[in-house]
């Protein structure tokens, strides 16, 4: 069954919903969701993403991300996505919402809600979803962004600047 999304004008209005491969044919504007999932020592989960992926496959990227369904709150995308992607459960009170903004980025615009969490538990990565993650410093994370070390998808380097530059 086809994944079936909410279009949405700049202001975040829904304006219709179309199936995924059309909101891509048609850089239709739509919705997804990215978490930051950030371990005791303040280190960010980074996951690279699964060679079998459609967008973006083998690129670094933030700890979870998304698309919203149709009809689907932004805080229920990022609850699910967390579960499908990486096995972490966490509890709504724990899930901040830190921003929401347009991303635009190649094949894919959006307006993203990104979500920020802590989590110390144990980690399973779903391999059709994240072909590996690991821990960085945020410092880390900006010399590897900067470096080009490691290849990063434009959504999270988008999300990544909003959130270093608010700190």
């Amino acid at each position: 069954m086809a994944e079936i999304f909410d279009v949405v004008d700049e202001e975040n209005q829904v304006i219709g919903q179309a199936p995924r491969e059309e909101v891509h044919a048609k850089l239709l504007r739509h919705r997804h969701v990215f978490i930051f999932i950030f371990n005791k020592d303040g280190q960010l989960l980074l996951q690279k993403r699964s060679m079998s992926k459609d967008l973006y496959p083998g690129l670094w990227t933030g700890s979870v991300s998304g698309h919203v369904h149709a009809g689907e709150a932004y805080e229920t995308a990022a609850l699910r996505e967390l579960e499908e992607e990486l096995d972490v459960k966490v509890q709504k009170k724990d899930l901040k919402l830190f921003k929401v903004m347009e991303n635009i980025r190649g094949r894919d615009i959006g307006i993203d809600a990104l979500f920020i969490t802590h989590y110390d538990g144990p980690v399973t990565a779903n391999a059709e979803e994240v072909d590996e993650y690991t821990f960085s410093s945020l410092e880390q994370v900006r010399k590897d962004i900067e470096s080009g070390d490691r290849e990063f998808t434009g959504g999270f380097k988008n999300m990544f600047k909003a959130y270093t530059e608010s700190k």
